[in-house]
C-alpha cells in the first residue's frame, strides 16, 4: 500500500479561535511535539485556512479522499447538521469547545469506521487538536481501502485463522491448547463476543480480505443467540473437518467459573473489581483479541478496531469497558480512552510471561 499524503483544510469560526490553530500548527510540525503518524500517512506542510464553514467545505469536496477538514470554534451539533446535508466522503475533525458534564473527563476522538458509508462525511470532535487530527489521518487513510463490519458466519474461518496465526507467532498460546490440524484460535467466551474485522478491499475484483479483528465479550446470559449459535455451528463443524477434537476442549466452559472473565483472575483484586460493577448493576464487557495481520501492522488498524468496538459497545449501552494488555501496550489503548486501574497489575498474564496491566474506560457520558 502507497503512502497517502494528505493536506489540512482548517476553518475558525471568529478570529478568538486563531490562537488554537496556530498552536495545532506549533505542535503538530514542530520535531519536539509531532504525533507519530502511521507510516503510511504523510501530512503535507502548512495549513490551507478558508474563512468560513461552507468555503472549507466547498474546498474539502473537490478532492475529498486527499484532505481533511479541521473546524475551530464552531459547535459541534452545528458541523454534523451542516455535514448531513453533503454526500462526500469528506474526513471532517474539530477542536471540541467544552469538557463533557460527567463520564470520560475527556472527549476522545475516534478512528471507529464501524458503519461508515462511501458517500458521506466521518465527523469526529476531540479535546486536544493535535490527537484529533492524528486520529482524523488514520481514519482517512484507512476508509480509502478498508472496511469495517460485523463479521457474518462465512467469515469466521478467516478470523479464527488469523487469530491463531498471529498468536502462534508471538507464542501467546500455550502447549496445551495448541491446535495444529485446524489452525483455529478459540476460547469459551467466542461464545458470547460480538467480533468485528477490518476488510481490505480489491480494487479490481472486489474480493475483500480481513486483515484485522476484535471483539466485544459480554457476560454470561448478555450473550446475542445469533452469534453464539455461528460460533458454535462452526466450531463444531471445523473440528471434524479437520478431525481436531482439541479445538472442542478449547471451546468448552472451564470446570469453575466464577465469572465470565476468568482469565482476568491472574490480577489479583480483579475478582474484587468486577464483584463491584455486578453489584452496582453496571452493564460491562471487554474487548480482547485485537489482531492485525502482519503485513499490515503500522497502518493504525489497531486503533480503528479498538475504536470501532467502543462504538459497538456504545450501540449495546455498555457503561464500562475494560481489557487487560502487556503494560508496555497501555499508551496504545490511553490514546482509545482507556485508563490503567489502579493497583490491577500482574507480572505473568495468560501464556505471556511480561508484566500486564488491566485497563477500563467509562462510557457513561462519552
Amino acid at each position: 500500500m502507497a503512502n497517502q499524503e494528505l493536506e489540512v483544510i482548517a476553518v475558525c469560526q471568529s478570529a478568538a479561535d486563531r490562537p488554537q490553530l496556530a498552536k495545532l500548527k506549533r505542535d503538530w510540525w514542530s520535531e519536539e511535539t509531532r504525533p507519530v503518524l502511521p507510516k503510511c500517512v504523510v501530512l503535507r506542510s502548512g495549513v490551507r485556512e478558508k474563512t468560513d464553514l461552507r468555503a472549507a467545505t466547498r474546498s474539502a469536496r473537490e478532492h475529498p479522499g486527499e484532505n481533511i477538514l479541521f473546524t475551530f470554534g464552531y459547535p459541534e451539533n452545528e458541523v454534523r447538521s451542516f455535514m448531513s446535508e453533503i454526500h462526500v466522503p469528506l474526513q471532517v475533525a474539530g477542536k471540541a469547545r467544552k469538557r463533557p458534564a460527567r463520564g470520560d473527563k475527556r472527549n476522545y476522538p475516534s478512528a471507529s469506521l464501524l458503519g461508515a458509508t462511501g458517500d458521506a462525511p466521518l465527523v469526529m470532535f476531540g479535546e486536544d487538536p493535535v490527537a484529533t487530527l492524528r486520529k482524523a489521518a488514520i481514519c482517512q487513510s484507512a476508509r480509502q481501502s478498508m472496511k469495517v463490519r460485523l463479521l457474518e458466519e462465512g467469515d469466521l474461518d478467516a478470523y479464527f485463522s488469523l487469530r491463531y496465526s498471529v498468536w502462534r507467532a508471538l507464542d501467546y498460546i500455550p502447549e496445551e491448547r495448541i491446535c495444529e490440524k485446524s489452525r483455529w484460535e478459540v476460547d469459551y467466551t467466542d461464545r458470547s463476543s460480538i467480533p468485528i474485522g477490518v476488510f481490505r478491499r480489491d480494487p479490481g475484483s472486489g474480493d475483500e480480505q480481513l486483515v484485522a479483528c476484535g471483539r466485544l465479550v459480554s457476560g454470561l446470559g448478555d450473550e446475542e443467540p445469533r452469534y453464539r449459535d455461528m460460533v458454535e455451528r462452526q466450531v463444531q463443524a471445523k473440528s471434524r473437518q479437520a478431525d481436531d477434537p482439541r479445538l472442542l476442549e478449547n471451546f468448552k466452559y472451564p470446570e469453575h467459573l466464577h465469572h465470565p472473565f476468568d482469565i482476568l483472575d491472574s490480577f489479583p483484586g480483579f475478582r474484587d473489581y468486577y464483584c463491584d460493577l455486578v453489584k452496582r448493576r453496571v452493564k460491562r464487557a471487554e474487548i480482547s483479541r485485537i489482531i492485525v495481520d502482519n503485513k499490515f501492522r503500522g497502518r493504525g488498524l489497531g486503533e480503528v478496531v479498538v475504536d470501532s468496538l467502543v462504538d459497538l459497545a456504545r450501540d449495546k449501552n455498555i457503561r464500562v469497558l475494560f481489557l487487560a494488555c502487556i503494560d508496555r501496550h497501555a499508551t496504545f489503548y490511553n490514546r482509545c480512552g482507556f485508563s490503567v486501574v489502579p493497583d490491577l497489575s500482574c507480572e505473568l498474564f495468560a501464556n505471556v510471561n511480561v508484566p500486564a496491566v488491566v485497563m477500563h474506560r467509562n462510557m457513561a457520558a462519552s
